[in-house]
């Protein structure tokens, strides 16, 4: 039977934030275990250098989103021809980005110790370990075309599977051999080894179900098709080196200002708040490939529609989750690891903004990223990027670890915030965008409303321990869902949301 998109949405979505919250159980686990085998500078240099390994990503050019764009028209008229045409394409174009990455890697790790105010004191050799990580990452760019089909055909939850099980697998393996040897560079081998299982698994199932995917034909790409899709990756690639560099700078100019161990303490928090953020994120992107099969042929009145809900949807969730963060992270982290773990509050603020800005972003971004804006946003995504490095590194070496993370949600509000906004409403919407931001500085209040108020509830609980935070955590939910439902229960879009999800729609 053929799923309609809102039932392809729901299962997506759902998978995806079940999966993800098994992932964090997991990484929680590993993370634990981790810390309590080997020295804190291991942890630093795992945080150090996959930051540094994102940042080598932006060879990967953006290619995978300009060829899912391209992917949805002929996936949904069942074009076999052409999907095979640009599949074909998108596997040689990995084969190269998978030898440019490592390539890179290898040229770079004679370098690595740049990146260090001082080398860290351990058995194992830096450079090695570097290039397992190098191998690693290159290693999953062989196959993970496949997945892109997957994307497509709004099967995303068969990809979530696939990867919930190897990483089930590797968590298990590198636990086992921390415990028995301590022996980091096995911790690494594994994890190199299960993501190729991973990627080779999706391909097997690719290949079975997709069988018209493995013929190959002569015909190809006409030259404005190839124009177009080279047009759109030169933008992503513009655009990409921005993101990486916004998503990657900070643990890099930590450790070249402030130390490996520090990175390792802000990398606790940057697990848990990655944690949070990659549940709610991989719910949301379930419903990608809804929205782009809505957006091959939906009219503009039916887009804003949409959007308004999702636009409310991913603002109530980051609401409740980000006020949740900043009220107990270092409650948590205190429990978990220590109050030699903590971080001072006003940090713990910024950091949370960041992933509040980006995962409020989400309805306009997936509408640019799905309605194929591309090329519009390139240099404004490029400035993004040089701003986020002259932010954080002025910031660092006045302010400190403050001033770091400070330049990320600065240099988005600046450049990616007002340029996602500002195409989706005047070419997708046709528009006044001055009406999406009026409502996205309102959000924003709201936003502080709800930390303030909880805030100053949750100051007032002196229960400590695992049932202080127990009960910090309830208090800020009810303040937070009360605020918001006072201010949303008669807006017309929230009760249309709230007739598309299931069990909710008889309450309101």
């Amino acid at each position: 039977m053929i799923k309609s998109r809102t039932q392809y949405s729901i299962v997506n979505a759902l998978t995806g934030a079940i999966a993800q919250v098994f992932i964090v159980l997991l990484g929680f686990i590993s993370r634990t275990a981790f810390i309590h085998f080997l020295p804190l500078e291991y942890l630093g240099i795992q945080g150090l250098f996959t930051n540094v390994l994102t940042v080598l990503s932006f060879a990967e050019l953006g290619i995978g989103e300009a060829m899912v764009y391209a992917l949805y028209q002929p996936v949904k008229e069942n074009d076999r021809v052409k999907t095979c045409q640009l599949m074909q394409l998108y596997k040689k174009a990995y084969r190269f980005v998978a030898a440019i990455v490592f390539s890179l890697g290898l040229i770079l790790s004679f370098f690595i110790d740049f990146f260090v105010n001082q080398k860290p004191n351990i058995p194992e050799n830096f450079q090695l370990i570097f290039m397992l990580f190098v191998f690693n990452s290159a290693s999953s760019y062989l196959f993970s075309y496949k997945k892109s089909i997957l994307l497509v055909d709004q099967k995303r939850y068969i990809v979530t599977g696939c990867h919930q099980l190897f990483l089930l697998i590797q968590t298990i393996l590198q636990i086992g051999f921390l415990y028995f040897t301590q022996n980091y560079l096995i911790f690494l081998i594994i994890q190199v080894l299960c993501t190729i299982a991973d990627n080779v698994g999706i391909s097997l199932y690719v290949t079975k179900e997709y069988p018209y995917l493995n013929t190959t034909s002569d015909k190809k790409l006409d030259k404005e098709e190839e124009s177009v899709l080279f047009s759109n990756v030169k933008a992503l690639a513009i655009s990409k080196i921005s993101g990486v560099v916004s998503n990657s700078c900070t643990n890099i100019i930590i450790s070249k200002i402030s130390g490996l161990s520090l990175v390792g303490i802000v990398s606790n928090y940057i697990l848990i708040i990655n944690a949070v953020n990659g549940v709610i994120w991989a719910g949301l992107t379930g419903i990608s490939g809804s929205l782009g099969n809505l957006n091959v042929d939906a009219g503009p009145k039916k887009k804003q529609q949409i959007f308004n809900q999702l636009f409310i949807f991913s603002f109530w969730i980051y609401t409740c989750a980000c006020v949740c963060l900043l009220n107990l992270l270092n409650p948590f982290i205190e429990i978990w690891l220590g109050r030699q773990f903590l971080i001072p509050e006003t940090v713990i603020f910024v950091m949370v903004w960041s992933i509040y800005i980006s995962g409020v972003n989400y309805p306009v971004y997936s509408f640019r990223t799905t309605l194929g804006y591309f090329v519009q946003v390139q240099y404004v995504f490029f400035l993004g990027g040089i701003l986020n490095i002259i932010f954080s590194t002025v910031g660092g070496l006045y302010f400190g670890l403050l001033g770091i993370v400070l330049g990320t949600p600065i240099s988005r509000l600046l450049t990616s915030e007002i340029a996602d906004g500002y195409y989706v409403y005047k070419l997708g919407f046709h528009t006044n965008p001055i009406n999406y931001f009026k409502k996205y500085i309102l959000y924003f209040l709201l936003y502080l409303l709800c930390c303030k108020v909880s805030s100053f509830a949750v100051n007032l609980i002196s229960v400590h321990g695992i049932s202080g935070f127990l009960i910090k955590l309830m208090v800020t939910l009810v303040i937070v869902n009360l605020i918001l439902i006072l201010v949303f229960a008669r807006n017309r879009n929230f009760l249309d949301l709230a007739h598309r999800l299931p069990g909710i729609k008889n309450f309101f």
